[in-house]
């Protein structure tokens, strides 16, 4: 494997922690701009035809989701939570 790839590998697994950092501290307006460097860089590597390339990019995929699961989880809970702020506000602001 090439020096480069290996490179843009690192760079890519980088890229999804950071995302997964943001995640978790609720940072959502970091996650579009990782993504769209991280597409970059897959874009970049996608030719590279590899056993190790596979496995790593798997392994990546796989922790993305987990990342979006846990993201979309968050957002509902903070919308339970903007809903029920906003429904106990309502009834005090008609009293």
């Amino acid at each position: 494997m090439s020096e480069s790839f290996l490179d843009e590998l690192i760079k890519l697994e980088n890229l999804s922690e950071q995302i997964s950092t943001s995640v978790h501290n609720n940072e959502f307006e970091k996650i579009l701009e990782l993504d769209k460097q991280r597409q970059i860089i897959i874009k970049t590597i996608k030719n590279y035809n590899s056993k190790e390339f596979k496995n790593r990019l798997e392994n990546i995929y796989k922790d993305n989701l987990k990342n979006i699961k846990n993201t979309e989880s968050k957002l509902q809970k903070f919308t339970n939570n903007k809903n029920k702020s906003l429904r106990i506000f309502s009834a005090y602001s008609n009293n």
